[in-house]
This record gives structure tokens, sequence and C-alpha cells, in this order.
């Protein structure tokens, strides 16, 4: 039986919510059946996480350039990618496109009115993630409600099956 192979675009060595997601599914994922790549930031300090049967992508300094290059050696080594929001943002998503990879993302929260609001006045660039969302194939809440309302809030197209993630 052929291994799926499973990139996992998240730092597991950086605590967030979706790098936490990351490490968890790194460490619970079937290696029988899972070949898994994930990324790690570089720290200068030994020893590095080390998960069993886990290729790990060491992002070195500079990271600016480095996080291009752990994608890349990502989705050109997998066949599906999780791929949490943040930075590198459009990169890994067009390039799964253009290689025709599937790909996937979680949706950990809700932003309801007052959150709206605030983005208006002090970040605009914090409703980046409803644009990003928009773009992935394969869209995943960590809850029914969240992926119900982020639907009526949005349109967001959700997977009705929850993935619980964030927790061992």
């Amino acid at each position: 039986m052929k291994k799926i192979k499973v990139f996992l675009g998240g730092y597991i060595n950086f605590t967030n919510a979706q790098n936490l997601n990351c490490k968890s599914l790194a460490n619970h994922l079937d290696k029988k059946k899972f070949d898994v790549y994930t990324l790690e930031l570089y720290s200068g300090s030994l020893p590095r996480n080390k998960i069993k049967g886990v290729n790990i992508f060491y992002c070195f300094y500079p990271f600016r350039v480095s996080k291009y290059l752990g994608f890349l050696w990502g989705v050109l080594k997998s066949d599906i990618l999780y791929l949490p929001k943040g930075d590198p943002e459009k990169f890994p998503i067009l390039l799964a496109k253009i290689l025709g990879k599937k790909c996937f993302c979680t949706v950990e929260g809700v932003l309801n009115d007052e959150y709206l609001a605030f983005c208006k006045t002090v970040n605009k660039n914090a409703l980046k993630p409803i644009n990003y969302w928009k773009r992935i194939e394969y869209l995943y809440p960590i809850t029914e409600y969240i992926g119900k309302y982020m639907h009526e809030k949005f349109g967001l197209n959700y997977k009705k099956n929850v993935l619980y993630l964030g927790i061992d």
C-alpha cells in the first residue's frame, strides 16, 4: 500500500492554535499510512523537535528566505497539504494548484461584529483570513458552530465534518 504524503505547514516549535494542530497531527497520524512533512523555526538551541517518522524542514536565518524554501519543499514532497492561514499566504496555495495537490485548512474561531468593527478602525489586514479561506478547496471548522457561523456570515464553503484539533 502506497503511503499518502502529507505536508503540515505549521511550525511545530512555535505556539499558536494552528501550529499546535500541526504538531498534534504530526504526533498522531499513522506513520504506516502517511509520510509526514512539517516545519520548525530556527531557535539556535538544541535539541530540536524530533517526532518519530516525521520529516522536518528547519527554517533557518534569514527566515524571510527559508520559510519559502520550507513551503516549496513541503509542496513538492506531498500529496496533501494542511496550510494554516498566515505567512506565506498565497505562494503555497498557488504552487499546490499548479501541481494539482489537494489543500485543506481549519477555522479555529469566529469573526464577530465587534471584531469586524475593531478591524475597520485599527487593523485592516485582520480580514485577510476570509480571503485566504475562500482560496482553499477543503475548509474544516474545529466545531460545528464555527462552521455554520462562518458560512452564514461570510459565505465560506466548509466541509460538514468537524476536525477536532488543538488538543491531544
